[in-house]
């Protein structure tokens, strides 16, 4: 029997292979060359992009940004401390008018020796070599339990004399209102 092929046969033909292998190597330069220029077009526009300046301005802000922020942390504790201080200022019992009362009460031939001055009391030892001006001074401070101005009571705590200086000396305890 003879074989009987459906296929055509094909013959091998040389110089169609080296058309076809010679359009691939044109093909193959071609996207070499193209890749080529297209590298080289793409180093350029980085290299003449302003993308490095874009980074060190933003560094720059960013760093400017990181100062306001210590800054205003500064300012807003000042402001805090500021509105404490105030707040205790206002709060506090003012005794500059209570001492300018002892003060101008205190006879010119008085003079004191220790003051002391809390929440609750008032202590203050004066000295005088004349008992009559210790008596003023005493009387004024009676005035001033009377009137009801700075003190509830007084008390005499002591009453003694150095007798080496011809001094009296007296201590006193008010009692704040």
């Amino acid at each position: 029997m003879s074989e009987i092929n459906l296929l055509p046969q094909k013959r091998y033909d040389p110089a169609k292979s080296r058309n076809i292998f010679l359009i691939f190597r044109i093909i193959s330069f071609t996207l070499l060359i193209l890749l080529f220029i297209s590298s080289m077009v793409i180093f350029f526009i980085k290299l003449q992009s302003p993308l490095n300046s874009l980074k060190a301005e933003e560094n720059m802000i960013i760093a400017n940004i990181d100062s306001m922020k210590e800054k205003s942390i500064r300012n807003f504790i000042i402001h805090d401390r500021l509105l404490n201080i105030s707040k205790v200022i206002s709060q506090r019992t003012s005794y500059n008018v209570l001492v300018n009362q002892i003060v101008q009460n205190t006879p010119v031939s008085v003079s004191i020796n220790s003051f002391s001055l809390d929440k609750k009391a008032v202590l203050l030892t004066i000295s005088s070599s004349s008992l009559s001006s210790i008596s003023t001074f005493l009387d004024n401070m009676v005035d001033l339990t009377i009137k009801k101005k700075f003190f509830s009571k007084i008390t005499l705590s002591s009453l003694s004399l150095d007798g080496r200086n011809g001094k009296y000396f007296l201590s006193i305890e008010g009692t704040l209102l």
